[in-house]
């Protein structure tokens, strides 16, 4: 399998970053939280961006693989999925990923290419 180690770790960086700041906003109890746009706006940002950073992992890995041409989010994932690479890397089909597990992919990624 071919990919940029670079554009992979810089992606990987990047999603690190979010988690730490998701985990700071964590920190506020649940009705401060709520009450403070500001935080719920961060913590959609901060989400959207790291889902995106993980599209952009898969075409990445769907681009330099030739695996096809995906026509929405959802099938970005799809030949990840049919290659096993959701066993090596952990990409997996972000709607079926638990809250509490979201940002283990990054951490699966950063295990293989670092291997």
């Amino acid at each position: 399998m071919e990919f940029d180690k670079n554009k992979i770790d810089q992606k990987l960086l990047f999603m690190d970053t979010c988690l730490n700041k998701l985990k700071k906003l964590r920190a506020f109890d649940k009705d401060a939280f709520i009450d403070d746009f500001t935080k719920v706006d961060s913590a959609k940002y901060l989400l959207q961006v790291s889902i995106d950073a993980m599209l952009d992992i898969s075409s990445h890995l769907i681009d330099r693989n030739r695996w096809g041409k995906p026509k929405d989010n959802k099938e970005h994932f799809l030949p990840c999925l049919m290659k096993n690479i959701h066993d090596n890397f952990g990409l997996v089909i972000y709607f079926h990923v638990s809250n509490k597990n979201k940002f283990q992919i990054k951490r699966n990624l950063f295990l293989l290419i670092n291997n």
